[in-house]
């Protein structure tokens, strides 16, 4: 049996972080990807939707199995996760654990929306992307590791340093 896991796609049209990638945010878009969904389990395969930025609500439409966040590739949740991007002072911003706090959230809302047997989180756990250093990933990525595992996700990729 096949897993396919689509690009980043974007919940929404103010999710769309670069020009010309998929979206899952309107009537046409959920028919088009309904068409490639609907292949792939003809075939026995599974197919799961990776969201680029936060959101879930307009996704079940499309009958997707599951959704994987992507918290990598110096998207908004691994910025978060960044000392160097995040350049917060609230509740969200400079300890670890505050750091943390934005993904964590994040993947709780979309697995208590649809299951955590349903949902996935991707991680960058070491790669400079849009100049995110790897200046405390020892501290933060096992912070966040500790803090998901009871939600008990369907899977969790990561990307690390090459």
């Amino acid at each position: 049996m096949a897993l396919i896991i689509t690009e980043g796609t974007q919940p929404s049209e103010d999710g769309q972080g670069y020009p010309l990638t998929p979206g899952i945010h309107t009537d046409a878009h959920i028919a088009g990807w309904r068409k490639v969904t609907d292949a792939v389990h003809a075939d026995g395969g599974r197919i799961v939707v990776q969201l680029m930025h936060a959101g879930v609500g307009c996704c079940p439409g499309g009958r997707y199995g599951r959704v994987e966040i992507h918290g990598g590739n110096g998207y908004l949740v691994h910025q978060s996760l960044s000392s160097n991007a995040n350049k917060r002072t609230d509740q969200y911003g400079s300890s670890v654990a505050q750091r943390i706090r934005f993904a964590i959230e994040a993947t709780s809302a979309v697995a208590a929306e649809i299951g955590a047997d349903r949902t996935g989180l991707r991680i960058s756990t070491g790669n400079p992307y849009n100049d995110i250093t790897k200046t405390d990933t020892h501290d933060v990525h096992p912070a966040l590791l500790d803090a998901i595992d009871p939600l008990g996700l369907a899977y969790l990729p990561r990307r690390a340093e090459p």
